[in-house]
C-alpha cells in the first residue's frame, strides 16, 4: 500500500497530513501571480476567489503625520475566479476607496470601503444593497476590518482611525443592527498589532493584542486583559488566527515564538514553538482544521509553510511562488500561481484501510480485492483473515472512498466494499453501499473544474441538500442542480421547481431576448416539471417590467386562487374575471367583482358586469347582504321596478322612525306601480294602512304595543283587551276570513280565562265556523277539564272520539269506542294505554274481548 501514502507526512505519533493537488489553476494564462493582489478573499467549503491587484498609495497618518499608512483602493477590477482558476466575473470598482473583500454564507461578495460602507453584490459583479457601518466610522477613516463567519450568518466589524471597533453580526438582514463594542485604555492612539474575532454561542469577542498585551472585548463594552504567560520576553504579537471550531487560537510574536492556546480566558499556552524565523514575520497564520496551526513565510524567495500541532509536531511543506491559505473546517486549502492544494489530516477510516502494515479488516478486505482483481490465490488468504470482521471492513471501505478525492481510489475502495458484500447477506450495508456511491457521484461533479467546488466529505455531510442547491444556482449552474434534484430524487417542491424558478428568473433578466422567445423556452421547460409555480414565475416577470411575459406564463398556472389575483394586479381584470368564473369559485368571482368595483366608477362598473349573467348574480347576492343602496342603483339602471321596490321593504324594517317606515314603503308602492305589480302594490298598501291603524290604536290604548305587530297579533291583543267590537271592525276592514277569525278568537277567550265570553261566541251563530272540538280543545289546553267537558258533549258523535284523543281522554274515548261498538277507535286508543297507562290497557283489551273482538 505503499503508493496510497505516497504523499503522507508523520506528524506525531499515528498522525498523518497528507497534501494533494486538487486543480491546476486555469488562471495560468493570465500570468497570476497571487503576491501581485493587494486583496485576496476566498470563500470557505470549495467557493470563488476574489482578487483585487495591488494598486495602493502612501498617505500621512491622522494622528501621527510621521507614520504613513496605506490607502485603500480607489478603482480596482475586481476579478472573481472559480477554485479551479476559471474566470466568473470582473468588473471596476466604481463607489469609494476600497479597504477589504470577504464572502458571505450566501456567497455574496462583501465589500468594505473607507469610509465605513458595506456594499454587496453577487458573483457576477450584480450590486445587490448597501449599508454604513455608523456615523463615527463615517466621520474617520476605518483602518482595519474582519468578514467573519457567526454561525449560519456572516458578520462585520471595522476598527476605526479612533481606534474603536463597530460590529454587525448580521449582513443578511435587511435592517443591519449596529453595536460598539468596548474601548481599550491607551488604544486611541494606539493601533493594535493583530486582532481576531471569535464567535461562540452568538457571542462576539475581539481578542487584540497591544505590543506584549493581549486583550478581549465583547459586544457587551466589556474588555479584560487576557495572560498569556510566555517564558520568554517579546516585543510583542505579530499575528493571531482562531481555529474554525472557535477554541483555539494562535499567537506568532515578533520573535518567531508560535503559541497555541484555547479561547478561555483564564488558560495558558499549551505548545510554544519557535520558528527560527526571529527577523521575518509570518505573511498568513491560518488553521489546518482545529488540530494543527499553519505559518506561511517568505524567505530569501522559498515560500515555506511551517504546519505546528498541539505536542510542538511539525511539517515543512515548500512552493515555488507566493500562496494563499484557506482555513476549512477540516482542512487547508493552499492556493498557488499552479495550482491549488489541500492539505488535510488523514481520516482515522483512511489510515486504518490503507496505513501501510495495518491490520485492519478494512486493510485485508481491500488487498483481497486486488489480489483478486490480479488473479492471484492470496485473495482467498485474505478473505479468510478478514472472514469474522466482513462486515466492519466492508463499511470501513465504503467510509474510506468517501474521504478520497480521486475517482480511481474511490472506485478501488467501492469494489473492495462491493466484493466483501458478496459474501454477507446484510440489507443495511448494501443500502450503505448505494448510498456512498450516490453522494460521492454528486461530491465528484462539484469537485469537476468547470464546477469548481472542491468539497470534502466533512464538509459535505454538514451541508444541507437545501443549501448545496442554493450554492449551485448561485453560480448559476441550473443543470447541475436540476440533474441532482432527479438523480436524488427529491420532491418538486424542494427540488426541481425551486431549481426551474430560479432558472426561470435568471432568463427573464436577459434583455436581449423578446418576450416570446423566453415564454415559449421556459414554458418549455416547466412544463416537464409537476408543482411548477407558475404563478412565481409570472410575478418574477411582473417584477421585471415583462408583463406580457407574466401573463403568458400565469396562463399556463393550475390554481385559480394564485392566477386570479395575480391577473388583477397586471391589469388583465377581463382575463381575471374569466379565470374566476371558470374555476367555480365564488369567492374569487367576489374579488375581481370587488377589484373592478373600487377601480371604475359606479356607472362603468354597473355597464361592465351586466353583460355577464352569473357574475350579476352574484353581485346581486352580494349586494342585498352589504350594499342595499347599490343593488337600487343597479335595479334603477335596469329599469327592474319590481326588484327596485323590494329593496325598500327591508329599508322599512330598519327605519328608525315610523315616518320613514310608511316613506319607504310608499316608495315601494310606486315601484310595484311602475311594474304593473298589483299584488304586491296591494299588499304593501294594506301594510301601510295596518301600521296607520296601529298608531291609532297605540293613542287610544295608551302604553300597550301595537306598531310593529302583525293583523293577527294585532286582532289577538283587540281581543285580550275585551275590545270586542273593534276587533268585528278590523276583522271587516282587513278581509279577515270568519273561520279564521273564530280559530283567533276562541284561542284567545281561552287563554285569558274568559270562560263567559268563549260560551256566549259559541252560540253567537248556529253553526259555528270552527266547530265544538276546538271549543274543547281550547278549554283543556288552557287547564279548565270542566269548560272542556260542557263543549265536549256538543261535539258529533263521529268527531267525539277524536277529539277526547286530542285532549288525552283516554279513559273517556275508551268508554266512548265501547258504548260506540267501535273496534278502530278501541285499537286505537288501546295503542296510546300501551305506551302511557298499562291498567287502562288491560281494561281497553277487555272491553274489546266483551265485545268479541279479541
Amino acid at each position: 500500500m505503499a503508493n496510497f501514502t505516497d504523499n503522507w507526512s508523520p506528524f506525531g505519533f499515528d498522525t498523518y497530513y497528507r497534501k494533494f493537488e486538487l486543480y491546476q489553476m486555469g488562471w495560468q494564462k493570465f500570468n497570476v501571480d497571487l503576491s501581485e493582489f493587494a486583496l485576496i478573499a476566498a470563500q470557505t467549503q470549495g467557493g470563488n476567489i476574489a482578487v483585487v491587484r495591488e494598486d495602493r498609495k502612501k498617505t500621512p497618518s491622522i494622528t501621527d503625520p510621521s507614520v504613513y499608512v496605506s490607502t485603500a483602493l480607489i478603482r480596482p477590477n475586481i476579478v472573481i475566479f472559480s477554485s479551479s482558476g476559471r474566470v466568473v466575473s470582473q468588473f471596476v470598482w466604481n463607489s469609494g476607496p476600497l479597504l477589504q473583500l470577504g464572502w458571505s454564507s450566501s456567497d455574496e461578495l462583501v465589500c468594505v470601503q473607507e469610509d465605513g460602507r458595506v456594499l454587496l453584490y453577487d458573483m457576477f459583479g450584480t450590486f445587490i444593497r448597501t449599508f454604513g457601518m455608523g456615523k463615527e466610522a463615517s466621520d474617520v477613516r476605518v483602518v482595519d476590518c474582519r468578514i467573519f463567519d457567526n454561525g449560519p450568518n456572516t458578520g462585520v466589524i471595522v476598527l476605526t482611525e479612533t481606534r474603536r471597533f463597530f460590529v454587525v453580526s448580521n449582513i443578511a438582514v435587511n435592517s443591519v443592527v449596529l453595536r460598539s463594542m468596548g474601548e481599550i485604555p491607551g488604544m486611541t492612539t494606539f493601533k493594535p498589532s493583530c486582532w481576531a474575532v471569535v464567535c461562540q454561542d452568538r457571542d462576539i469577542q475581539v481578542f487584540l493584542a497591544k505590543e506584549s498585551e493581549l486583550f478581549v472585548v465583547d459586544k457587551s463594552s466589556h474588555f479584560q486583559q487576557v495572560p498569556v504567560n510566555l517564558n520568554e520576553q517579546t516585543r510583542g504579537f505579530v499575528a493571531i488566527a482562531v481555529s474554525p471550531n472557535q477554541k483555539h487560537m494562535a499567537l506568532v510574536t515578533a520573535e518567531g515564538i508560535i503559541a497555541i492556546k484555547s479561547t478561555e480566558i483564564d488558560s495558558d499556552p499549551y505548545c510554544v514553538f519557535d520558528s527560527k524565523s526571529p527577523t521575518i514575520q509570518p505573511k498568513q497564520l491560518a488553521w489546518c482544521g482545529n488540530s494543527a496551526v499553519v505559518g506561511y513565510w517568505e524567505k530569501a524567495g522559498s515560500h515555506i509553510l511551517l504546519m505546528i500541532g498541539p505536542k510542538k509536531d511539525w511539517i515543512n511543506y515548500r512552493f515555488d511562488s507566493a500562496v494563499y491559505l484557506v482555513p476549512e473546517m477540516d482542512s487547508l486549502r493552499v492556493i498557488s500561481r499552479d495550482a491549488h492544494d489541500v492539505i488535510q489530516k488523514v481520516p482515522s477510516v483512511t489510515m486504518q484501510v490503507m496505513k501501510v502494515g495495518s491490520m485492519a479488516p478494512g486493510a485485508y478486505l481491500l488487498e483481497a480485492c486486488r489480489e483478486y482483481e490480479a488473479l492471484s490465490y492470496k485473495a482467498d488468504e485474505y478473505l479468510k483473515l478478514v472472514k469474522p470482521n466482513l462486515e466492519e471492513a466492508v463499511s470501513q471501505c465504503i467510509e474510506s472512498a468517501g474521504q478520497e478525492f480521486e475517482v480511481s481510489m474511490q472506485k478501488l475502495l467501492l469494489r473492495a466494499a462491493s466484493f466483501g458484500k458478496a459474501f454477507l447477506e446484510t440489507e443495511g450495508l448494501s443500502e450503505k453501499f448505494v448510498e456512498m456511491c450516490r453522494n460521492l457521484r454528486v461530491l465528484n461533479a462539484l469537485r469537476s473544474y468547470l464546477v469548481g467546488m472542491p468539497m470534502t466529505w466533512k464538509q459535505y455531510e454538514a451541508t444541507s441538500i437545501t443549501a448545496l442547491l442554493d450554492r449551485l444556482v448561485n453560480r448559476r449552474q441550473y443543470e447541475l442542480a436540476y440533474r441532482i434534484c432527479g438523480y436524488l430524487e427529491l420532491p418538486s417542491q424542494e427540488g426541481a421547481a425551486r431549481i426551474l424558478l430560479h432558472w426561470s428568473n435568471y432568463k427573464m433578466n436577459q434583455r436581449n431576448e423578446s418576450d416570446e422567445v423566453l415564454a415559449k423556452a421556459i414554458i418549455a421547460k416547466l412544463e416537464k416539471t409537476p408543482g411548477i409555480p407558475f404563478a412565481e414565475c409570472a410575478k418574477n416577470a411582473r417584477a421585471l417590467g415583462r408583463v406580457r411575459l407574466a401573463v403568458e406564463l400565469l396562463e399556463r398556472e393550475t390554481s385559480a386562487q394564485l392566477q386570479v389575483p395575480l391577473l388583477l394586479d397586471f391589469g388583465k381584470e377581463e382575463m381575471a374575471l374569466s379565470k374566476a368564473i371558470l374555476s367555480g369559485n365564488s369567492d374569487l368571482v367576489y374579488d375581481v367583482i370587488l377589484h373592478l368595483k373600487q377601480k371604475l366608477g359606479a356607472a362603468e362598473f354597473l355597464m361592465r358586469i351586466r353583460n355577464n349573467r352569473e357574475v350579476f348574480a352574484l353581485f346581486v347576492k352580494y349586494c342585498k347582504q352589504l350594499n342595499p343602496k347599490m343593488l337600487r342603483d343597479l335595479f334603477f339602471q335596469e329599469d327592474w321596478h319590481s326588484e327596485e321596490a323590494f329593496t325598500f321593504i327591508p329599508e322599512s324594517y330598519e327605519a328608525l322612525s315610523i315616518a320613514e317606515q310608511i316613506t319607504a314603503l310608499q316608495n315601494a308602492v310606486e315601484r310595484f306601480d311602475h311594474a304593473k305589480d298589483e299584488f304586491n302594490k296591494k299588499v304593501t298598501e294594506d301594510q301601510i294602512k295596518l301600521i296607520r291603524h296601529q298608531i291609532k290604536l297605540e293613542e287610544k290604548f295608551p302604553g300597550r304595543k301595537f306598531i310593529g305587530l302583525t293583523v293577527r297579533k294585532t286582532l289577538e291583543n283587540l281581543l285580550r283587551d275585551g275590545s270586542f267590537k273593534l276587533a268585528d271592525e278590523f276583522k271587516k276592514d282587513y278581509q279577515i276570513s270568519d273561520r279564521q277569525f273564530w280559530f283567533v278568537k276562541v284561542d284567545t277567550l281561552a287563554a285569558t280565562a274568559q270562560w263567559e265570553e268563549l260560551e256566549k261566541f259559541s252560540k253567537s251563530s248556529r253553526k259555528p265556523a270552527v266547530g265544538f272540538e276546538h271549543f274543547a280543545a281550547a278549554a283543556a289546553k288552557n287547564g279548565n277539564r270542566a269548560e272542556a267537558q260542557k263543549y265536549l258533549l256538543k261535539v258529533e258523535d263521529d268527531q267525539r272520539l277524536r277529539c277526547m284523543l286530542k285532549m288525552g281522554m283516554l279513559e273517556d274515548a275508551a268508554e266512548w269506542a265501547a258504548k260506540q261498538k267501535d273496534p278502530v277507535g278501541l285499537d286505537v286508543v288501546l295503542d296510546k294505554c300501551r305506551r302511557e297507562d298499562s291498567a287502562l290497557a288491560a281494561k281497553v283489551q277487555a272491553y274489546k274481548t266483551s265485545l268479541g273482538f279479541a
